[in-house]
């Protein structure tokens, strides 16, 4: 008599999604992170704005960057998702950018 034990995880069926991430102006947002909720599965954009990753089917996606809102959506039948990221004003203005400095001077 024979087991085979085999995991959930190998009938999920996995999917490379891909896209565009643009600022309200259509501009390309480099840098934003793409993770895989609960996991650290991820990937950022490059200078052109564009991500590839592959995740689960029905996965649920996070899109992060500082200075935007935060985005969620759920892989669905499609396997290319462009996302328009909006600015978060309240993390602007709450922003305050502080220099010091070293001077030695000689006589």
């Amino acid at each position: 008599m024979t087991f085979l034990f085999v995991s959930a995880s190998a009938f999920a069926q996995s999917v490379k999604i891909s896209g565009t991430i643009v600022d309200e102006a259509g501009l390309p947002v480099i840098g934003v992170a793409v993770l895989q909720q609960g996991t650290t599965n991820g990937a950022a954009t490059d200078f052109d704005g564009k991500y590839s990753l592959s995740v689960p089917k029905e996965a649920t996606i996070v899109v992060s960057c500082i200075g935007y809102q935060n985005q969620t959506f759920v892989i669905g039948d499609r396997i290319t998702y462009d996302l328009i990221l909006k600015e978060d004003t309240q993390l602007l203005e709450e922003t305050l950018v502080i220099g010091y400095g070293v001077q030695n001077y000689r006589k």
